[in-house]
């Protein structure tokens, strides 16, 4: 699913080289070398390291779904590149951010480690790190490397009870379709409660797409732990190996009719424009 290995006798890629260098888990190496490419490397390097850290930033209490949110109501990993930069600048105290300042501290360590150590994967010299961060401050390319890492799980919002509450708040649950070509296997994850997603007044609505980094297994159920929306669009161009789980058809459109995809078991309908 990576494009680390051959199909034909498991040896690796040219991508598959690269993965192999970088001290990270390969998933968050892809979403590394994606970055570089889309020169944003900084912040998903922050993400990465984030993930990768023994201890959430934000902790994995209910306060941290609220935290979150604070900071934005789109994803658990663009409030962690919110937080850092309100950190790292001294704007706002480790409490009123609601993040573990020495864990903060860590993930900032381990980022500029790996970021260094993606220039040189990436074989161009130090000199070449500003290239690779001329558009750190578009968040949609970084959700896009953030979708790349995790393209096998995408995952939709549908709502848990079918009700909304008084104040228009809904409770989600989210439905994951995983496994190959041959087999595909539809689960129902809860989102975890430190997640943006555990509030049902996140602006999101029935159907809508999300990557999940990390999936918690125990006796009371499956949950999703941190999250971030995404596109239609973004999953059609990003989702990687999602063409064999979500990905059914592609319908053919003329005289600039909208073109009607199916995705996850349902069709999308995309203007003619984000269908080119």
């Amino acid at each position: 699913a990576l494009g680390a290995l051959h199909p034909a006798d498991n040896t690796l890629t040219p991508l598959g080289h690269q993965l192999a260098l970088l001290p990270i888990e390969p998933r968050y190496g892809k979403a590394l070398l994606c970055a570089a490419s889309l020169g944003c490397l900084t912040p998903v390097a922050l993400i990465m390291a984030s993930l990768s850290a023994p201890r959430d930033p934000f902790g994995r209490g209910r306060e941290a779904g609220a935290s979150k949110r604070a900071l934005d109501m789109t994803s658990d990993h663009m409030a962690c590149i919110r937080a850092h930069a309100e950190w790292s600048a001294s704007h706002a105290s480790c409490e009123a951010l609601g993040i573990h300042g020495p864990t903060m501290k860590d993930v900032d360590r381990t980022a500029k480690l790996l970021s260094r150590e993606v220039v040189e994967v990436w074989g161009q010299g130090r000199s070449a790190h500003a290239q690779l961060d001329l558009h750190s401050c578009d968040m949609a390319l970084v959700k896009a490397c953030i979708l790349i890492g995790a393209a096998s799980q995408v995952m939709r919002l549908q709502p848990l009870d079918g009700r909304e509450a008084k104040d228009g708040s809904r409770r989600w649950s989210l439905r994951w379709r995983s496994g190959g070509a041959k087999k595909v296997v539809e689960s129902t994850l809860k989102p975890h409660g430190a997640s943006l997603l555990a509030d049902g007044r996140v602006p999101c609505k029935p159907g809508d797409f999300c990557v999940c980094y990390g999936v918690l297994r125990s006796a009371r159920g499956t949950v999703a732990l941190d999250v971030t929306l995404v596109s239609p669009l973004a999953v059609l161009l990003f989702g990687g190996s999602v063409g064999q789980n979500a990905l059914d058809v592609v319908g053919e459109r003329s005289g600039g009719e909208p073109t009607l995809v199916h995705v996850g078991g349902e069709v999308l309908s995309l203007d003619s424009a984000d269908a080119s």
